[in-house]
């Protein structure tokens, strides 16, 4: 039976800033438009988001879903932090890979969620963070 894949992400994070108030990102809800998966489909690659703020922070998260023959539907993302001297830097800061369930969602159920935090480890900068909230229901496919 196919499924559909609903929700979105939102990303949280802050630039932090010696002299002035601390950036944060705007614009940063990713809305997924729903995907119909179905068993024999394996992994469904559901793009690359990417939210920039503050002038040198980025985050992407780049991520996959696949339902399996008891009608969980397994997300699979890479979340990286980037932050340098622009919002197109390749000093990544993090990195972090996770792989999660997301059963099935029933009519009074929550939406299931988690979340991937991700820091700037360097002395310079090591304040700057960010983490990356996933909301995601699995619903049954109704053709219409």
């Amino acid at each position: 039976m196919a499924r559909v894949l609903t929700g979105n992400i939102t990303v949280h994070g802050t630039d932090h800033e010696d002299f002035g108030p601390d950036e944060h990102p705007t614009g940063n809800l990713i809305t997924l438009e729903p995907r119909v998966m179905n068993s024999d489909d394996g992994f469904i690659d559901l793009g690359m988001p990417t939210i920039k703020w503050g002038g040198e922070c980025r985050v992407e998260v780049d991520w996959e879903a696949m339902l399996d023959g008891n009608d969980v539907i397994t997300a699979h993302a890479i979340c990286r932090f980037f932050e340098g001297s622009s919002e197109d830097t390749d000093e990544m800061e993090d990195q972090q890979e996770r792989t999660f369930p997301v059963p099935k969602t029933r009519s009074l159920d929550p939406p299931t969620q988690f979340d991937i935090p991700l820091r700037n480890s360097t002395v310079v900068g090591a304040e700057d963070h960010a983490q990356v909230f996933f909301r995601l229901e699995n619903r049954p496919f109704e053709d219409e």
